[in-house]
């Protein structure tokens, strides 16, 4: 049996030296505020597979605010989800991702960003596909004040 989760995140861009996704430092001239590293894609990704394997989502584990989640790398965040589903005795059949930015252009990144994925959760990159779209200037992600990322997770039995 097959079961499909949905992961969401949003944060707020300010000015920096970049950001991290998918564990990988995008160099631009903004930063995302975040109580964690902020990684957006990571955060969607491990909230989707939550979901999928009805375990709530991240902040039922790393609650924002505590002083053990200050800075926590999303790696973690994901390495924890990962560990709920195979305890469950569930694993990847495919991960859709998408990014809204309006700045930088991430076409050079999303191979990367898919290589990077698979590696954390060990799958084969072909089950990986990283989108990213700009909101044609609208709303806070088109005046380049936040950033947001989907996860969609299809999970089946080992």
């Amino acid at each position: 049996m097959g079961k499909v989760g949905f992961g969401y995140d949003f944060h707020r861009l300010e000015k920096g030296k970049g950001f991290l996704l998918a564990g990988i430092k995008i160099p631009c001239k903004y930063a995302i505020t975040a109580h964690s590293d902020g990684d957006i894609l990571l955060h969607s990704l491990a909230d989707a597979i939550l979901g999928a394997i009805g375990e709530g989502d991240i902040g039922r584990y790393f609650p924002p605010g505590r002083k053990f989640t200050k800075d926590i790398s999303s790696v973690r965040i994901l390495g924890y989800s990962l560990e709920l589903a195979r305890k469950k005795r569930y694993k990847i059949a495919n991960i859709d991702t998408t990014i809204l930015l309006q700045e930088p252009k991430l076409t050079s990144y999303k191979t990367r960003l898919s290589e990077s994925i698979a590696k954390l959760c060990r799958i084969p990159v072909e089950l990986v596909n990283v989108k990213a779209k700009t909101t044609e200037g609208l709303g806070d992600i088109g005046r380049k004040k936040a950033i947001s990322c989907y996860a969609v997770v299809l999970l089946e039995r080992r």
